[in-house]
């Protein structure tokens, strides 16, 4: 993925190989469009690096009625051979946090680092 694509691959259950779907943007109208061409919300489970931007996608995804988890950084294969051994950092069956929690976090961790920033300037 970069700032302006993302790609999307596919996977049967199980410990079948991912295969390349195809390239689409990477606003979110591009993303869940995308799982729409794959099959019925409640046949798939949508998996995604975790990223800075949070759980908006996640979010989208559960509200079209995709199961869906998020997929830590460290653990997401660098290629599709290797993508049937993902780890989940969310587990589908725990609730995405609702958006005002998340406003918080990152309220929260803007005066952290505001505070740090400040302690090196004295």
């Amino acid at each position: 993925m970069n700032a302006t694509s993302t790609a999307i691959s596919f996977a049967a259950a199980g410990r079948a190989k991912p295969r390349f779907v195809a390239t689409v943007g990477a606003k979110p109208p591009h993303l869940t469009k995308a799982p729409t061409q794959l099959g019925k919300p409640a046949s798939l489970v949508g998996l995604y690096e975790a990223d800075p931007c949070g759980y908006r996608l996640a979010r989208k995804l559960l509200d079209q009625g995709y199961h869906c988890a998020v997929i830590a950084p460290a653990k997401f294969p660098a290629s599709l051979e290797t993508g049937s051994r993902l780890t989940a950092a969310m587990p589908c069956s725990w609730p995405v946090s609702p958006a005002r929690d998340e406003a918080i976090r990152d309220l929260s961790r803007a005066r952290e680092d505001a505070v740090r920033a400040h302690r090196l300037n004295l």
